[in-house]
């Protein structure tokens, strides 16, 4: 079969043409992610699609046809936008597609405060473009991945036992409303689409914790990936209702899969959990993922809310 990757000539970067990501271009996003060996599916893809339409844009690099490049921009409010999934194909790096795709996205931002979650290496690189390191004790993440064993995830107080007692229950049957609400208080910008989309996700499991007067007290996601489980994200506001979410969610997942989550350092249920399945479940990188930005310290009320973030593209939690 032809090689159809088109010829490096000299002027080939007149070429590219950066662009709003359309559905029929989820596959060669997909092929680009593969290509890094990121672990995420065509389903979430094409759901971060819709719901950057909430604000911002999925932005494609794309060469007679090819999409060599992708870059997704979320404008969160007036004053914060957030940026992640950023990738070119490897042989058009350092050949400014990059530039180009960057130059879109300042476009796009404007003088809103960026924020975006940043591994180690790239820290340096992202300090030269005028990022800062965020200080918060939610800003730094552990990945993590491997096998959790349901006995580990013991709530205190069990369900049904507490004078308050907790009710996990699918999150489709929870007011939309109720679940944005919480979502905010949490992330504390409104996101209804992502309420709408990420959590009706065809290859997801969304659960929600009730408590006193079933007020929605937390709420979580699994989703399939190629290699494993995501649980992206988890927020609750006890230790209990983090556990039986996660458990819960657990108990959706084939026996003896594997689950992915980028959780936040300082969570003392995450540091149990970490403790609890040592032999099993393990930090992918010994230094954390930290969170930068532009200008100002990015604000979470609730950070002792957090478990997991929802890292994929680029959810700030």
């Amino acid at each position: 079969m032809a090689d159809e990757t088109p010829k490096l000539e000299h002027d080939w970067t007149s070429e590219v043409v950066i662009r709003q990501a359309q559905m029929n271009d989820v596959t060669g996003i997909f092929n680009l992610t593969k290509e890094v060996q990121w672990n995420i599916s065509q389903d979430t893809i094409a759901t971060l699609l819709k719901i950057v339409e909430e604000g911002g844009q999925f932005l494609v690099a794309d060469l007679k046809g090819r999409v060599i490049g992708a870059r997704v921009v979320f404008i969160l409010d007036h004053e914060t936008a957030s940026v992640g999934f950023f990738v070119v194909k490897s042989e058009y790096r350092g050949k400014t597609v990059a530039k180009q795709i960057a130059a879109r996205v300042q476009s796009i931002i404007g003088e809103r405060n960026l924020i975006l979650w940043s591994l180690v290496p790239r820290i340096a690189v992202n300090i030269k473009v005028g990022m800062q390191l965020s200080t918060g004790n939610y800003c730094r993440l552990y990945y993590c991945r491997g096998k959790l064993d349901l006995t580990t995830l013991s709530p205190e107080c069990p369900a049904g036992a507490c004078t308050k007692p907790i009710r996990i229950v699918p999150a489709s049957d929870v007011n939309a409303e109720a679940l944005g609400r919480y979502d905010k208080s949490v992330c504390t910008f409104s996101r209804p689409r992502t309420i709408q989309f990420w959590l009706a996700k065809p290859t997801a499991i969304a659960l929600a914790a009730l408590g006193d007067n079933d007020e929605v007290i937390g709420y979580g996601v699994a989703r399939s990936a190629p290699e494993t489980f995501f649980i992206s994200p988890l927020y609750a506001d006890t230790n209990d209702a983090m556990i039986l979410l996660l458990r819960s969610l657990l108990t959706y997942i084939p026996e003896g899969s594997e689950v992915d989550m980028y959780a936040r350092v300082e969570n003392p249920t995450f540091k149990l959990l970490l403790e609890k399945n040592k032999r099993t479940f393990a930090k992918m990188h010994e230094e954390p993922i930290r969170l930068m930005n532009s200008r100002r310290e990015l604000v979470i009320p609730k950070f002792e809310s957090i478990f997991a973030v929802a890292l994929a593209g680029a959810m700030p939690v």
